[in-house]
């Protein structure tokens, strides 16, 4: 695959002098740490960098040194973008919202992603996408070895804390059977990264101040079970994602029942008011392993997918009923565990 685009790519870095790196709307610890990546490699090649999100950088990803770079002003010239850790066009629906996807879409693009699932970003200059690989963060290393690009010290650090941030240390159900992020991270460590200190780093993005330990409790006591336990859900509503998002994501209070014995799916709705009506629901989606129905039960829904092991969606509408949409996600999820 790298080889056989690699006139495409070449043509497409060939006399760019500015380039913004874009996150989607979701941004996470591999899509800041390959916008970083990026931003040190295409630096070195003498090519300058902006780093664009339509919204904050989160408090948890900032232990990432760097992340002060990110802004939610596109600059006002640019010779072409990279789209990173983003495989939907409504994962842009924020940047559109804001003016700026029309004038990203006049300029060329180069996609580097790695889920498995078919995009419709179809205006895309370059599309590289590579499912075997466990991060973007590992897509750009091979990318820079198939390009020659120079990978100094501070670039293989950023492209180590992608892969461990999306494998999940290794220990994601991706790594069954891929030895790939292994391989890769063995040379990045062979370029001076030091594995134990960035991995003490990561894991500063999971602590949270006590005000959020209490709220954790608080919702772990509204997490709900269906289909004899093998199916849990919360619901956020939308008072609470305008409080607490900066500082925690309260779906992810459901990973704490991996340990529930039996357990095999996930769910958890956020819901988003305007004028006191639900106009939006995502839905965020992890399964236990052997349970690989995360990508088919998310794309159950119009704009829904993801890996078959961790997958969301979102739904969109005037007066979303918050119950039904609820009621037919755990009755698919059924359909799929059947």
């Amino acid at each position: 695959m790298y080889e056989q685009l690699k006139p495409q790519i070449t043509d497409f870095f060939a006399d760019k002098k500015t380039i913004v790196v874009v996150q989607g709307d979701n941004p996470d610890a591999d899509s800041l740490a390959s916008s970083l990546a990026l931003e040190e490699i295409l630096g070195e090649l003498g090519i300058a960098v902006s780093m664009y999100c339509s919204i904050d950088v989160g408090h948890h990803l900032r232990y990432l040194e760097g992340w002060d770079r990110v802004t939610n002003e596109l600059p006002s010239n640019f010779d072409a973008w990279i789209l990173v850790d983003c495989e939907y066009l409504r994962l842009l629906d924020n940047v559109k919202n804001m003016g700026y996807l029309g004038r990203l879409m006049e300029k060329p693009l180069l996609v580097i992603d790695h889920h498995d699932s078919p995009t419709d970003i179809d205006f895309a200059t370059v599309l590289l996408n590579d499912p075997e690989s466990g991060a973007t963060g590992e897509v750009i290393y091979k990318l820079a070895k198939t390009l020659g690009w120079s990978i100094s010290q501070r670039s293989a650090e950023h492209m180590a804390v992608s892969i461990l941030s999306d494998t999940l240390g290794f220990n994601s159900e991706f790594m069954h059977g891929r030895p790939g992020p292994l391989r890769v991270m063995a040379e990045l460590v062979e370029l001076g990264v030091k594995l134990g200190e960035l991995n003490e780093k990561r894991l500063r993005q999971f602590q949270i101040i006590p005000e959020i330990f209490l709220y954790k409790a608080e919702l772990m006591k509204r997490v709900q079970f269906h289909y004899d336990h093998k199916i849990a859900t919360i619901d956020i509503p939308h008072d609470e994602i305008k409080e607490y998002s900066m500082d925690y994501n309260p779906t992810v209070v459901l990973d704490e029942t991996r340990m529930i014995q039996g357990l095999a799916v996930t769910i958890g709705f956020k819901s988003y008011e305007r004028n006191g009506k639900i106009y939006r629901i995502t839905g965020r989606v992890r399964c236990g392993f052997g349970y690989a129905i995360a990508k088919d039960l998310a794309m159950h829904f119009k704009d829904g997918g993801g890996h078959v092991y961790a997958a969301g969606f979102k739904i969109e509408g005037k007066d979303l009923n918050l119950a039904n949409i609820k009621k037919e996600a755990i009755q698919k999820a059924i359909e799929l565990l059947s």
